[in-house]
């Protein structure tokens, strides 16, 4: 049963908008590149065009939440999806939110995409956190509570089959959880550290991103990650660790640094090293960056050069991008 149930949800979404007229609010951004890997390949492509409502209406007791996103990209054939699908309710420190929606599974992910200013995530985000294989979103209920601004502690539970995507007749299941801590906190310093970890028992899932020979794979599929964090206003340093255990046994994992380092209050220089490996494949890749930002039109452009020595082969890439968002 394709997306019947995602629909379903989206009905009662523009309900609710149109109930609440003014309780809603509509964002949206865009990001266009040029890359090239200075030989044969150099072509544009709309990386990502995303639009979403979101919004709030007071209830008595707390605070009844929504938001729904749909994407286009240009780089994989024009595709158009649904993204964000779900309903929430928010009461003093804690959320609950039902529906399609991002698993809360890495700090890296956690941030949106128009706030990273490399073009994409490290490898091992993109590869291993739940529902990589669509667009990191599955279908299920997940509660958050919040220590404070920067801290929190998380349990979701999900259906385990991706997104857009409602197969009761799958044995499929999936559980996830985060626990985030801030133990120095400053106007000078900040350190977060945390993890994440993730269950699912996997019936008939293909997991391109760790075997590519796109071979099913049934039994236990166990994620974990650490996460630490080092910032303040002029610059935030970041490490993650995450390995996939299929069946008990580590099929995949990696590791990145990042650090981010405001040169001025508009121009970032990034600079990150990302390793990703899964079975004979092992890929080091360095990149360096520098973003500049135009708020007076809610712009950003950003250039950043990929390196990586693999197979006694040396690859490039230079990506040239340009961020336009309103609301």
């Amino acid at each position: 049963m394709k997306i019947k149930f995602v629909t379903t949800i989206l009905a009662i979404f523009v309900s609710i908008v149109l109930y609440a007229q003014n309780n809603y609010e509509l964002h949206g951004y865009t990001q266009i590149r040029l890359s090239s890997d200075y030989r044969t390949n150099a072509y544009f492509s709309v990386r990502r065009a995303k639009l979403w409502i979101a919004g709030a209406m007071p209830a008595t007791k707390g605070t009844f939440l929504y938001k729904t996103m749909a994407f286009f990209q240009s780089s994989k054939g024009n595709t158009i999806q649904l993204l964000d699908a779900k309903l929430g309710y928010k009461y003093k420190k804690t959320e609950i939110w039902v529906g399609q929606q991002v698993p809360d599974f890495s700090y890296q992910r956690s941030i949106s995409d128009y706030k990273i200013f490399l073009p994409e995530r490290a490898n091992v985000v993109i590869a291993l956190i739940p529902g990589a294989e669509t667009s990191a979103r599955d279908i299920g209920m997940q509660v958050k509570y919040k220590f404070s601004t920067s801290s929190h502690a998380s349990l979701g539970i999900f259906n385990g089959n991706g997104a857009n995507l409602f197969q009761p007749n799958k044995q499929s299941f999936m559980i996830t959880h985060r626990m985030v801590l801030t133990p120095l906190k400053s106007e000078n310093l900040n350190l977060s550290i945390g993890y994440s970890a993730m269950y699912r028992k996997a019936d008939n899932q293909i997991f391109k991103k760790i075997y590519p020979d796109n071979r099913t794979f049934n039994g236990s599929d166990m994620r974990y990650g650490f996460e630490t964090r080092l910032f303040n206003k002029k610059f935030n340093l970041q490490t993650e660790y995450i390995a996939a255990y299929l069946d008990k046994k580590k099929a995949a994992y990696g590791t990145y640094a990042l650090i981010d380092y405001r040169i001025t209050p508009k121009t970032i220089l990034s600079l990150s090293a990302d390793q990703f490996k899964k079975e004979q494949n092992n890929e080091v890749w360095y990149m360096a960056g520098i973003t500049r930002q135009i708020t007076a039109i809610k712009s950003q452009i950003g250039l950043t050069q990929y390196y990586s020595h693999q197979n006694t082969e040396n690859k490039y890439l230079i990506i040239l991008q340009y961020q336009y968002m309103f609301n």
